[in-house]
């Protein structure tokens, strides 16, 4: 299974953050978006509630946007970057080989470019081109 491991709760185990076609679809069918588009909002409160509470489904049917909101303030009372947590989502995503292959583990993020959709959610995002 492609997830990453993170720790949401200080005093619980990681969490497993994985998307699957299932969670990918709920996920944009409930955005109204795709997830291209979702990312674009880059670190935006509703997208991250939305991209979390997709990406612990799989191993939490339970889990509501509530729920998702709820971690979300804990893990950011308790001193969590929220940075940290976008790139475990973007990293689950490409991991997931819904989009393509993204990044290798062992790869270079600041030298390549992954091949999957979830690239460019952290940092600058780079201009798009039209043939």
């Amino acid at each position: 299974m492609q997830y990453v491991e993170f720790q949401l709760e200080h005093d619980k185990p990681p969490r497993q953050i994985r998307y699957t076609i299932t969670t990918i679809r709920a996920l944009e069918e409930n955005a109204g978006c795709g997830v291209g588009q979702l990312l674009s909002k880059a670190q935006n409160v509703y997208a991250t509630v939305l991209l979390l509470r997709y990406g612990l489904e799989w191993s939490d049917a339970s889990i509501t946007e509530r729920r998702a909101e709820k971690l979300l303030q804990t893990y950011i009372d308790n001193g969590g970057d929220i940075a940290k947590l976008w790139k475990a989502i973007v990293k689950a995503l490409n991991r997931s080989g819904v989009y393509g292959k993204g990044f290798d583990d062992d790869e270079d993020e600041s030298t390549s470019r992954p091949n999957g959709l979830a690239g460019a959610a952290i940092g600058s995002p780079e201009p798009e081109t039209t043939a």
